[in-house]
């Protein structure tokens, strides 16, 4: 009745099954898509799109819900800690800073620490609520931020040893084959967080002819270069983690 209902074969390169498997997975994709083709051959072509739009959302639904979720963390984050920071330093004691000078350890990881936490803003949420709490990323990027948080504290003692907790955990990760994929899954989706979003403000800032370093667009812009970059970042994300850990299906 419908041919091009009859055959799974046929359809292995259509952009359904294509769209389907960056949500389930290529194999799933195509057993789902094979069995709606098989009932559509009794039904209509009518009632093959509205069960194939059913089964996206039903499937795919954790995906935009998650990256909401993360973009929304982010800006919390972006209106919080600067705030904080204001906060504590009007109440630093006047030699914390030369205290900091000379503490060399929470010096030099200061900036990797920030950096570090930040990404983690973004990647705890979406990982959560993409793939689970049960999930090896999820785990791993809770971990971390706990190890790094201490960073925001102003206290140099809390800083050296978030430091030191940050760096064992680190390497723990890189010898452990449990906790080695879902650092190659964090670290990819960091790094391409971070390289989106520098390029895209310099490419912006090259367009109006500024300087990148002395660059700030209105809020605006700015907020929707860094979804857009964020959005990329979380592509990577669900790719590097489908690649890479071979996640079970999600029990809600």
């Amino acid at each position: 009745m419908l041919e091009s209902f009859s055959s799974v074969d046929s359809s292995r390169t259509a952009p359904t099954e294509w769209l389907l498997a960056r949500v389930t997975g290529r194999e799933r994709a195509a057993a789902i898509l094979g069995d709606l083709a098989e009932m559509a051959i009794t039904r209509s072509r009518l009632w093959f799109w509205f069960a194939y739009a059913r089964t996206l959302i039903t499937l795919g639904w954790r995906g935009p819900v998650a990256f909401v979720i993360a973009l929304a963390s982010v800006r919390i984050m972006c209106r919080v800690y600067p705030m904080w920071v204001q906060y504590e330093l009007r109440h630093l004691k006047s030699e914390w800073q030369i205290n900091m000078f000379f503490r060399q350890l929470a010096v030099a990881s200061g900036p990797f620490l920030n950096a570090t936490a930040m990404c983690l803003w973004f990647v705890l949420p979406f990982a959560w609520v993409r793939f689970g709490l049960r999930d090896r990323l999820t785990q791993f990027a809770f971990i971390l931020l706990l190890c790094t948080l201490p960073v925001v504290s102003f206290h140099e003692w809390l800083i050296d040893a978030s430091s030191i907790a940050t760096m064992l955990f680190l390497l723990a990760a890189v010898i452990s084959p449990l906790w080695r994929r879902p650092l190659a899954v964090l670290a990819g989706t960091s790094i391409t967080a971070i390289a989106a979003i520098v390029c895209c403000f310099r490419v912006l800032a090259m367009s109006q002819h500024r300087a990148f370093l002395t660059f700030s667009p209105t809020k605006g812009v700015g907020w929707l270069i860094t979804a857009f970059a964020l959005a990329f970042a979380a592509f990577v994300c669900s790719l590097l983690h489908r690649k890479l850990l071979r996640q079970r299906p999600v029990i809600a």
